[in-house]
């Protein structure tokens, strides 16, 4: 009895802690101003890893599953709340920066619990936040929490990604950025042979994303805000964050998809080799649209309102010639005429639409250099050698 006095006593004396470090960031941000430094802010930061995430300053030791969800919730009210969204920003990266190397574990695991939370409450701020960090943090980072998501709706309780895959219409950024980081997941080169490809659920929710409305993986871009543009020229480094656009990602993901281990197909259940063959051709397709509406995202880039990021292209010679290479090396290993011609099939689609759209800007005989190497296709003839064959009838061949 006095064991389930004292648990219950400690939970409430945490709930307290969780609720008065939220109120002093909001209170703290609230009070700031363009011309007014941060003050203290130090210290108050100190005290948030020391008071709820347990930094090896405190004597709190490891928070229990019950801890993180009352640090999810917590939040999540706290944003549904907040209407001033650079406050609420303020207070969520104050919460869950990884720019500080005290408690990154603990202040991992309750983001990921945050991010599930917030799916399941369909919560647009928490998500528009978690959006934004997305886009500042570093890539493993990002790819630790899409990897949390991954399990939390697409491993551990396969018919809750029903719930993923209506998240695009509570926050498009969130799902974008979502995006990147699984393609960054999946294309990386340190990653095992078997997992070089998003598996059928998570593709299934990918493609559905993207086939709702191609433009919107442009839309971090297309759609910046002054919130989003302060924080991203301010805080972000691109060398070391997510893409601001999971353009490229996707166009290695659809060439490479022939690609995917047996097992994806084979499963004994006909209609699970159908779903994944349609869910690559349906990506492939929003893919091929999405560049032909690509226009509105590169104006705002030249529009130098990315910063440092002026030069940024979607797709461009060195992502076409990166390709190349992980087309040869699956050739090198046999994997079979009928998924090469496939791959390289999709890869002449892609060339075709975005030279056609300009969005590839490379001469003629450029891309015949880079393509000789790779098993030739009537199609890639045609787009190499030229045709005039419209854009329009590649994309539906």
């Amino acid at each position: 009895m006095n064991c389930n006095i004292d648990l219950k006593m400690s939970q409430r004396n945490f709930n307290t802690s969780v609720c008065d470090v939220v109120k002093r960031l909001d209170s703290f941000f609230m009070t700031q101003t363009a011309n007014k430094p941060y003050g203290d802010k130090d210290s108050l930061i100190t005290h948030i890893d020391q008071a709820i995430f347990g930094s090896s300053e405190s004597k709190m030791g490891k928070l229990t599953s019950m801890n993180e969800l009352e640090i999810a919730n917590e939040v999540c009210m706290y944003c549904a709340r907040q209407k001033a969204e650079y406050v609420r920003y303020c207070v969520f990266d104050a919460i869950f920066s990884m720019t500080r190397h005290t408690a990154k574990e603990n202040r991992l695991k309750v983001l990921a619990v945050t991010g599930s939370l917030a799916i399941a409450l369909e919560s647009t701020p928490v998500l528009e936040c978690m959006a934004l960090w997305l886009a500042t943090a570093a890539k493993d980072h990002a790819i630790y929490l899409a990897t949390c998501l991954e399990k939390d709706f697409c491993d551990i309780m396969p018919e809750s990604a029903v719930e993923l895959k209506i998240c695009n219409k509570t926050s498009e950024r969130f799902t974008t950025m979502l995006i990147t980081a699984f393609c960054a997941k999946y294309n990386a080169k340190t990653a095992k042979v078997n997992s070089k490809h998003p598996p059928p659920i998570l593709l299934d929710v990918v493609h559905n994303w993207v086939l709702d409305n191609p433009k919107s993986i442009f839309c971090v871009i297309s759609q910046i805000d002054q919130v989003w543009h302060t924080v991203l020229t301010t805080t972000r480094n691109p060398t070391e964050s997510l893409s601001l656009s999971p353009l490229a990602g996707l166009i290695e993901w659809t060439t490479k998809l022939p690609f995917a281990p047996s097992e994806y197909y084979n499963t004994g259940n006909i209609n699970t080799h159908t779903e994944y063959n349609l869910s690559q051709s349906r990506l492939h397709y929003s893919i091929l649209v999405a560049i032909t509406l690509s226009q509105d995202c590169r104006s705002v880039i030249k529009q130098g309102i990315l910063g440092k990021e002026s030069d940024f292209q979607l797709w461009n010679k060195s992502n076409a010639h990166a390709l190349v290479g992980i087309l040869l090396s699956y050739s090198s290993n046999n994997v079979g005429t009928e998924k090469m011609t496939e791959a390289v099939d999709r890869f002449a689609q892609i060339s075709q639409v975005a030279m056609t759209y300009d969005l590839l800007t490379i001469a003629k005989e450029q891309f015949q250099s880079l393509t000789d190497p790779l098993p030739q296709t009537r199609l890639l003839e045609l787009v190499a050698y030229g045709t005039e064959k419209p854009a329009e009838d590649i994309i539906m061949s």
